[in-house]
């Protein structure tokens, strides 16, 4: 008989999408390791198909022209997702709506570099967790294609990181 398709996938190690490559997820993805898309200046690129939940406590790296898209909407509910891209790479590219549940962490991290976040106009990004610009990085909230940003989180920038804002912002913190 045919076997039923399986929606959960586990990394416990670490995985490195290549360069110029797409990475497909759906469902619950447990990543208690490291997940690091490896561009070299070619997108490379998560792409969610339908309702992805991101679990499992890791870290997501992002680099130069790293995407993380697709359909649906990602729920970060607990990993570290950090790095800073050049102006190709972002996280939604107006495609994914994001929820960042308390137990996550958005970090800009590498210093002088954006991590892009352009969620999709539908539903947004909404931010339960901490969001943060470390290092000297630059946490860049775009909304480019209308999308909005709710925050009942932390968005914080230390020392002489920044945090940029150029979409429609709510927050009650």
């Amino acid at each position: 008989g045919a076997r039923p398709s399986r929606s959960k996938s586990a990394n416990r190690g670490t995985f490195r999408a290549k360069n110029n490559t797409t990475t497909t997820c759906t469902g619950t993805v447990t990543n208690s390791g490291r997940i690091t898309l490896k561009s070299t200046g070619n997108f490379t690129d998560l792409a969610l198909n339908g309702n992805v939940t991101l679990t499992g406590g890791g870290v997501i790296t992002l680099t130069l022209a790293d995407r993380i898209l697709g359909s649906g909407t990602l729920t970060n509910t607990n990993n570290l997702i950090q790095g800073g891209m050049d102006s190709a790479g972002n996280l939604g590219n107006n495609s994914i709506d994001i929820v960042h549940q308390a137990g996550g962490v958005i970090s800009a991290n590498v210093s002088g570099q954006n991590l892009l976040i352009d969620p999709s106009a539908t539903a947004g990004l909404t931010n339960n967790g901490t969001m943060q610009a470390i290092n000297g990085g630059i946490l860049l909230l775009s909304g480019n294609g209308g999308g909005t940003f709710t925050n009942t989180g932390t968005v914080t920038a230390v020392g002489s990181s920044t945090v940029q804002v150029t979409g429609a912002l709510t927050s009650s913190n």
